[in-house]
């Protein structure tokens, strides 16, 4: 005991064709003196005959999208397994139960048949949400309002229902990003568009019987309405018409003769935080193409003292106000994307915080942020907000105190960046995947990315708005130019510098249509400084030349397994007649159980052979090093170390 070493000589006898696994169980007691840093130690070792070999594995042999590793080498007994690549996973073929992803080296020296096909998962996009109900037996919010809100965010459709169910009859769904998403975000309720006028019938799916009850010619509804007062929808001198003003007060006519559900279509509530994005003494936090990634998720945006949050000082915005949109046009933050001056009941904070806002004059355009750092100019107001840029930046015309600029952005997005096309480079142009994968990433997709294929450069980059039109057309197989209810391209509804994004204007040409097969992916038609790209040899930023090109996608990212980490002995042939290779395990985190107590044994260190299994005599001698983590050396109980290792 006074080494602290314990010797083993262990003899195996291995039949012919077995595969393992060999377990060893190790006992020592350790005496009662010993101190708390006592270990215990056991070396391991093997010797095996020479044995078939039956060399690398085919890739012919494997399915599509697969690749396959072999750790334990290529002699009898050693195994292989196959992996999907990254976003398929695994399934058995048909007839079969399970998928077949490991083979294992035959004493013939054949490897075993794979038996599993690489697929993407299903569908995991946008899912329906009931938000608010009233007549039924929980009237009111259906989840907290901020969750609604954040839902909000990121809504493609509203649905509003009978509490019993759909009926054909009454049941009607708002179109793909129609003004009514818009009026959730802001607040407003559903029955005049935030832009103006009445109901427009046309932004909303249903039977003639169900659309009827949504015209209304009269009356005017205000932002923030649906989340202070539960006001959804007012068919105004239609006696036939929905009217939901309260959970009282609701009802398919004027009688509220029956139960109503709401119902939002979008990505689940997210956790979000704040991540500051730029400040006066330090400009960008992130690269400018970093920060308009970030926008396109963004929920709320704050002004706040460099110094930290000042109730005279700090601002935000109201979730999903101007301000947001604002950012993601790149547009300053003083005068609203769709006109006029600053609405201060878009941003929240104490009446002298608010008062340094408001302006009456002057304008920032589209770009202004994201090309010359023009952030706010409160117009006419001296003791108001001026942020040109880092030399010219404070609370009022004075510039006298530091202002830093944060969004609020999910915690976790679980999006990753898939590539789809690219064009223009050393090798062949068209598709990165088969186009039946498109279709269904397609489906899962929040936006889209136009990037030069050595990476992303704000001159260049440009990307959709979550679940804007371009999305919309990639699922429908539509190229992004022309969006798919009818127009041009609209250039609001993509993220960019003004140099990016002036390449994507056009004034003529068609939807494109059948993207997979044509795979014109997008034609800034009468744009000679647009982009251009498409099957016949057409790739660039401009109307001619050459440029590489790539068309990315975001999608959600597929769950990962977590890391536990564990002793692998890995077999490496140093011989044809011995086999050794070592490995380090984590440091003294990881943990062991005890076989004897309940009490966890820290792993500190582990060097071993790995086991290459074959017909005749092997001799197995091994090292482990564990760190007893039971009583001290002055216990009155003698602490024993009893582990089963599988090797």
């Amino acid at each position: 005991w006074n080494e602290r070493e314990i010797h083993f000589d262990i003899q195996f006898t291995i039949s012919p064709g077995f595969n393992g696994p060999i377990t060893a169980t190790f006992s020592a007691t350790l005496d009662q003196e010993q101190s708390d840093e006592s270990f215990a130690v056991v070396s391991l070792a093997l010797f095996h005959p020479e044995q078939p070999d039956c060399g690398a594995i085919n890739p012919a042999s494997l399915p599509q999208h697969a690749t396959v590793s072999c750790p334990s080498g290529t002699l009898a007994g050693a195994s292989c397994t196959a992996l999907c690549a990254d976003g398929y996973h695994a399934v058995p073929l048909s007839g079969q139960s399970t998928p077949v992803t490991d083979v294992t080296c035959q004493d013939d020296a054949t490897w075993g048949a794979f038996a599993f096909q690489c697929e993407l998962p299903p569908p995991t996009g946008p899912k329906w949400w009931k938000v608010w109900s009233c007549g039924g037996s929980s009237p009111g919010w259906q989840m907290p309002i901020s969750d609604v809100q954040s839902l909000a965010t990121f809504a493609t459709r509203v649905k509003i229902t009978p509490s019993t169910g759909d009926n054909v009859n009454y049941t009607v769904t708002s179109t793909f990003n129609g003004y009514a998403v818009e009026n959730l975000r802001r607040g407003i309720p559903l029955s005049h568009p935030h832009d103006g006028g009445y109901a427009r019938l046309a932004e909303w799916e249903g039977s003639s019987t169900a659309k009827n009850r949504l015209a209304n010619s009269c009356g005017s509804v205000s932002a923030g309405a649906i989340w202070n007062s539960d006001d959804w929808y007012w068919a105004c001198n239609n006696g036939g018409g929905l009217h939901i003003f309260d959970t009282w007060t609701c009802g398919w006519t004027t009688a509220s003769e029956r139960g109503i559900d709401i119902w939002v279509e979008g990505p689940p509530p997210q956790e979000m935080e704040w991540k500051k994005i730029w400040s006066c003494t330090g400009g960008w936090e992130f690269p400018v193409t970093e920060v308009q990634d970030l926008a396109g998720w963004a929920t709320r945006i704050k002004l706040t003292p460099s110094s930290g949050d000042d109730a005279s000082f700090t601002l935000t915005s109201t979730r999903n106000g101007y301000p947001i949109e604002n950012l993601r046009r790149g547009k300053g933050l003083s005068h609203p994307y769709d006109g006029g001056y600053a609405r201060l009941d878009d941003w929240v904070g104490t009446d002298i915080a608010k008062n340094r806002l408001w302006n009456s004059c002057g304008s920032l355009p589209e770009g202004s942020i994201w090309d010359s750092e023009d952030w706010y100019w409160a117009c006419n107001n001296g003791g108001g907000l001026h942020m040109f840029d880092q030399s010219n930046c404070g609370w009022t015309t004075a510039g006298e105190r530091s202002t830093s600029v944060w969004i609020e952005v999910p915690k976790n997005r679980n999006t990753e960046w898939k590539k789809l096309w690219s064009c223009g480079g050393p090798g062949p142009s068209g598709w990165e995947i088969p186009t039946t994968d498109v279709v269904a990433w397609a489906k899962t997709a929040t936006r889209v990315k136009i990037t030069p294929t050595s990476g992303d450069d704000p001159q260049y980059t440009v990307t959709s708005t979550v679940h804007g039109y371009a999305v919309e057309n990639l699922r429908q197989e539509l190229g992004l130019s022309h969006p798919h209810d009818g127009g041009y391209a609209r250039l609001d509804e993509w993220m960019g510098g003004t140099a990016a994004k002036s390449r994507l204007w056009n004034s003529c040409g068609a939807q494109p249509t059948d993207l997979l097969t044509n795979q014109k992916v997008y034609w800034a038609c009468n744009n000679g400084g647009g982009i251009h790209i498409s099957a016949t040899g057409t790739c660039s930023w401009t109307a001619g030349g050459v440029s590489p090109i790539s068309m990315w996608i975001e999608v959600p990212s597929p769950q990962t397994a977590a890391h536990h980490p564990q002793l692998e002995l890995q077999h490496h042939q140093d011989s044809p007649k011995f086999a050794t290779a070592s490995v380090q395990l984590d440091t003294a985190t990881t943990t062991i159980s005890d076989n004897v107590s309940p009490t966890p044994i820290s792993l500190v260190a582990a060097v071993g052979v790995g086991c290459v299994v074959g017909a005749g005599f092997v001799m197995f001698v091994g090292l482990l090093v564990a760190k007893y983590s039971g009583p001290g050396h002055h216990g009155t109980t003698k602490p024993e170390l009893d582990t089963t290792q599988t090797v």
